[in-house]
């Protein structure tokens, strides 16, 4: 297993890599961020940076004795430094988990082999996390164990009329405005192994409408009661059946 640790600010980039087990410094593992053309290898103590990195949110990807591991998003804002959460493959006994769905600041879903997401969440408890519940899925959603659908999710996508739309629509593989149909199809097929980034996506929409009202649709206010855990000042609107829709829309 290769744990990264890893810091943002004024631009950089910059981490460690170690084996999590010994917690010893991981020298000559390759690292690049995604969607860019930075790439570099460790130094002798682990370390490694990036300088002059854009504003964005990016994935930090490393590559030790053949093994792909791949980071949660480390977000670059100006010259703000920001807290980062990482996600590591376990590969111990060849299984995987990874930081699946980052919900609210004091919640994250984690996804990935049964076994290892069990061992994952006994390990949140002994750390002091507060409450860690098991849900009943159908699938390793967000996770890399998805990647096999990833082909014919992207023949289907291909198949699909789409358009651009006609406002900003927050993608939640990169908590970006996307514009564009293609990208739109591009970031649809990215989200099936990509961590859906909640907490992200708030701040991106109240940064797009500072003044905009939050509405969910459909039955249940669990979006609404993450939104106040990340935005607690957000205006909020739950409508969960077609009759309160009609009526909001009279």
């Amino acid at each position: 297993m290769v744990a990264i640790a890893t810091d943002a600010q004024a631009g950089t980039i910059t981490g460690t890599v170690v084996e999590a087990a010994s917690g010893k410094p991981v020298a000559s593992a390759n690292v690049s961020v995604s969607g860019t053309q930075f790439s570099t290898t460790t130094s002798a103590d682990g370390r490694f940076a990036f300088p002059d990195v854009p504003k964005g949110t990016y994935t930090i990807n490393v590559t030790y004795r053949g093994f792909h591991d791949s980071s949660g998003g480390v977000s670059v804002v100006d010259d703000t430094p920001v807290d980062i959460k990482i996600s590591a493959y376990e590969t111990a006994l060849g299984e995987v988990v990874v930081a699946a769905n980052l919900n609210a600041p004091d919640q994250t879903g984690i996804s990935g082999d049964p076994s290892a997401v069990q061992r994952a969440g006994e390990r949140c408890k002994a750390a002091g996390a507060k409450k860690v519940i098991a849900l009943k899925v159908s699938g390793a959603f967000h996770s890399p164990l998805m990647a096999p659908a990833a082909a014919g999710l992207a023949a289907a996508l291909t198949a699909a009329p789409f358009a651009s739309p006609v406002f900003p629509v927050v993608a939640n593989a990169t908590a970006t405005a996307v514009t564009d149909a293609n990208e739109a199809r591009r970031l649809l097929r990215e989200q099936l192994t990509a961590p859906v980034r909640w907490v992200e996506c708030v701040h991106a929409l109240a940064a797009l409408a500072p003044e905009a009202r939050f509405i969910e649709m459909g039955p249940g206010t669990v979006l609404g009661g993450l939104l106040k855990r990340i935005r607690p000042d957000a205006s909020y609107l739950s409508l969960g059946t077609a009759l309160e829709v009609e009526r909001f829309l009279a």
